[in-house]
């Protein structure tokens, strides 16, 4: 029995043996649906399928794109910034599935022609994902179109459209230019036109706008009649036998346009370059290039004033000369019989060497080097690789152009030529790699898992490892001493390449940025202003972070973390993410709500308009004082409330509600009742002569029980006063057509202001001044809302008693007129203990500009006096 389970148990290990060394096959993908099927790039979409387990590969139509496997059914993919609408593909090492329908990616415009045009002309949009196009928006305004390719649209200015964004609605998002497009008339508009100077029957291409129909080209008032519409934006013009100096002007039938710059006609010589810039006399061979070079024959070239020998002429616009002898730096002139052309740089006359380039610009020891320049070969000269000398040939004429190789024992720094005249150094450093290997550049520079990219260098040799940030790509192969194909494995991050052969690891090590990912931020709500951090991966030089597409100020504090600060003109929405890796956006929205920072007035009674200031007032719903709604509201602006403090409403705070919050002012608003506001005035004196200072003393007080609010003091002065000063405990008072207003704003229960007023009373009378105070709340007590001060004004001649004796014992009391009506009294001398002062009865009889009143003297002896009102 022991034998018989131990060939069983033989047989069996032979069987999975067999098993196991057989070939292991997976299925290919299948995509059965994803979610969403739109979006913008940066959106996470859920593919739902099977053999996901051993994905290697995503793209969104022909682009590729980063993606996380949760399980071997579901994925999620990011949208690739430069996706395009079509199937999603999933690949794996068995196959690729691809999904039945369409993912539609939002629409990007990449420019737009014209730039600017008149109303109901046509104007081509460029950009992608324009199919299932629903409108085209000229700032705002609808125009018709037609999508003439997934690429491109052609549209129709609409009528009334203004300056500003085109825009291009499709059902899987938005894009707007981010120039505007600018509407102008009919006319036509000259823009530029090349070249700027000429003789007669040099041609002259001028560009602009609006050139059509019959047009007419005039150089300086010369008709050019060989003018030719070659497109809208451009016209092909020959100046005319008989053009002078002046502008260019197009007529059209819809106007005529005249350039802002002056066409310069003459036939004179005119140089627009030479090469090279600098040399030597009697040895460099200057190329000067320019028009106007066979008008008629060049007599003479000159550098800095010192004539050449020998010209020669290897084209039309070409002319090939000798630095003369004794020419010294300066500009370079051509003559013919019609005038001299003027360089506008200057030629630099010097024997020391000057290295222009070099290439290569890295490699080993023994690797070939071509410098040109000029005085490469001007005497004995000296050649060094960061001061080590090197031997070199000359090539190139005149000394323009020698060939070296890197000397054993150069390091990595500048190449310097020196000969008897001088030294020159290169800005730029020549590298010298040694065997290890040297990266230059990497195509592309960005790209997820499974992106191919071409590393260019110097010794790179197989075997060979490539480094994303630390993560190997197993595949990677030096094709070529200076060419390595990789591909960004599967969880390599933003960070240095590295190449690494067995001569040693590159040192110079660019980044190699992998899409970002975002996996969450907290908080998931605040006001703008506030701190949020985002975290996930991927965050090295983050170019943006976007709350909703509004801008945030942020700080990459990590690979994995950024702090950003919600903007001013944040909505609630998702974050995006923008790095040279990519874009993402997150799959829940941060709720931006609303803050209260201020409002005014800070107090008042019922029905008070009230401006509240703050932030991110979208969508409100309700306003309320102390839990009492507003009755109406009108938001004037994200930032500005305008309200009326509501029936029933009491002291608290003000509440502004949205669907992302409710904020809440951090002081309360004051609602004021009814209250006792009082007010008092003396005078200065009650009596007094004319021409003297009259002082006005003022108290307002507020006797409660509430604050008030709007408090004004108004004080009507006597007729016939002449106005000096008036002063108040609060504020400033101004005076008026016999008025004093003082505006006190708010009054405490319990508190009072003052205010005092100075007038001159010229004339004799008897003054009445008037105050009154007032408020916006309702007085509890208006009986003390006015108050009065009464002064007369006399002189002391018109306030003199003079008596007198009449015939048949009777006396007279007189005293003179004036605006003052004095009371005569009298007081009998013996009269008793209940003697007092009475007014005499009969009315006075005026008598020479004086009241006169005949007293009978039997009646007994009297005391009189003038009694004033």
């Amino acid at each position: 029995m022991r034998r018989r389970s131990l060939r069983f148990a033989g047989a069996l290990a032979l069987i999975l043996q067999i098993y196991l060394a057989g070939p292991v096959t997976w299925a290919a993908p299948v995509v059965s649906s994803f979610s969403p099927a739109t979006g913008r790039p940066g959106t996470q979409v859920v593919i739902n399928g099977s053999g996901f387990s051993t994905a290697t590969q995503v793209k969104f139509d022909t682009t590729i794109a980063d993606f996380n496997v949760t399980s071997d059914a579901r994925m999620a993919a990011t949208v690739p910034l430069d996706a395009t609408s079509g199937q999603i593909r999933v690949t794996n090492p068995t196959g690729t599935g691809v999904s039945s329908g369409n993912f539609l990616v939002a629409p990007r415009i990449s420019g737009f022609s014209p730039l600017r045009s008149a109303t109901n002309t046509g104007v081509t949009i460029h950009g992608f994902n324009f199919v299932g196009t629903t409108n085209v928006l000229f700032n705002n305004k609808p125009t018709s179109f037609a999508v003439t390719a997934v690429t491109q649209i052609q549209a129709t200015v609409p009528t009334g459209a203004t300056n500003g964004p085109i825009t291009v609605q499709t059902t899987a998002g938005s894009a707007t230019t981010t120039n505007d497009f600018i509407i102008i008339g009919p006319a036509p508009i000259i823009d530029d036109f090349s070249p700027g100077v000429g003789a007669p029957g040099v041609g002259v291409i001028i560009s602009g706008v609006n050139f059509s129909g019959p047009v007419t080209v005039k150089f300086n008032g010369v008709t050019d009649p060989m003018a030719a519409v070659t497109a809208p934006t451009q016209i092909s013009a020959q100046v005319p036998a008989a053009a002078t100096t002046g502008r260019i002007s197009v007529t059209t039938p819809a106007g005529t346009a005249t350039s802002s710059n002056t066409f310069f006609v003459t036939k004179a010589p005119v140089i627009t370059d030479f090469f090279p810039s600098r040399g030597q006399t009697n040895f460099t061979r200057v190329t000067i290039e320019g028009i106007n070079f066979n008008i008629a024959p060049v007599s003479g070239v000159g550098f800095n004033g010192k004539g050449v020998t020998g010209i020669s002429t290897p084209a039309a616009n070409q002319i090939v000369v000798t630095v003369p002898n004794a020419a010294t730096t300066g500009p370079i002139t051509v003559t013919n019989s019609f005038g001299v052309g003027t360089s506008s740089n200057d030629f630099v006359i010097t024997r020391a060497p000057i290295i222009d380039w070099f290439d290569p610009v890295v490699g080993p020891p023994g690797t070939p080097v071509t410098i040109s320049g000029v005085n490469l070969s001007n005497g004995p000269t000296v050649l060094k690789f960061n001061g080590v000398n090197a031997g070199f040939t000359v090539t190139g004429q005149s000394g323009t152009q020698i060939r070296t190789a890197v000397p054993g024992g150069a390091t990595s720094g500048p190449i310097t030529m020196t000969n008897a005249y001088g030294g020159f150094a290169t800005t730029s450093n020549f590298f010298v790699t040694g065997s290890a290997p040297y990266v230059s550049a990497l195509s592309p520079g960005a790209g997820p898992r499974g992106t191919t990219v071409l590393i260019t260098g110097g010794n790179f040799t197989n075997p060979v490892a490539v480094k994303f940030n630390g993560v190997t790509d197993p595949a990677a192969t030096a094709t070529a001493l200076t060419q390595i194909q990789t591909t960004v494995p599967a969880n390599a991050t933003t960070g240095p390449l590295t190449v690494t052969t067995s001569y040693g690891t590159s040192a110079n090590n660019p980044i190699f940025y992998v899409p970002p990912r975002l996996t969450g931020f907290s908080p998931t709500n605040g006001i703008v202003g506030s701190s949020v951090v985002i975290t996930g991966a991927n965050f090295t030089s983050a170019s943006s972070a976007l709350f909703n597409l509004a801008a945030a100020n942020f700080t990459v504090t990590a690979s994995n973390t950024i702090s950003a600060v919600v903007p001013a003109n944040a909505t609630t929405g998702p974050l995006t993410v923008t790095t040279p890796g990519g874009v993402i956006i997150s799959t829940n929205n941060f709720r931006v709500q609303p803050n209260i920072s201020s409002f005014s007035p800070t107090l008042g009674p019922v029905g008070t308009p009230v401006t509240i200031l703050g932030t991110s007032f979208f969508n409100v719903t309700n306003v309320s004082f102390s839990n009492t709604s507003a009755a109406s509201f009108n938001v004037i602006s994200p930032t500005e409330i305008r309200t009326t403090v509501p029936s029933g409403a009491s002291t608290g705070p003000i509440r502004v509600s949205t669907p992302d919050g409710t904020a809440v002012s951090a002081t309360n608003f004051y609602v004021t009742r009814s209250s006792d506001l009082a007010v008092g005035v003396t005078a200065s004196a009650a009596l007094q002569t004319p021409g003297q200072s009259l002082t006005y003393a003022l108290v307002v007080t507020n006797k409660g029980p509430s604050i008030v609010t709007g408090v004004t003091l108004t004080n009507t002065l006597p007729p016939g006063v002449t106005f000096v000063t008036a002063n108040s405990s609060r504020g400033s008072c101004t005076f008026s057509n016999g008025k004093v207003t003082c505006p006190m704003g708010v009054l405490i229960n319990g508190t009072g202001e003052t205010a005092t007023i100075t007038v001159i009373a010229p004339n004799e009378g008897v003054l009445t001044d008037t105050a009154m105070v007032t408020a916006v709340e309702p007085d509890l007590n208006p009986a003390d809302n006015t108050a009065l001060a009464v002064t007369t004004v006399v002189s002391d001649a018109s306030r003199t008693l003079r008596i007198g004796l009449a015939p048949g014992s009777r006396a007279v009391i007189s005293w003179p007129t004036s605006a003052v009506p004095f009371t005569l009294q009298f007081l009998n001398f013996f009269a008793g203990s209940n003697n007092f002062w009475q007014p005499v009865t009969n009315p006075p009889a005026i008598v020479n500009g004086r009241n006169s009143v005949t007293n009978n003297a039997s009646s007994g002896d009297k005391f009189f006096r003038l009694q004033k009102p």
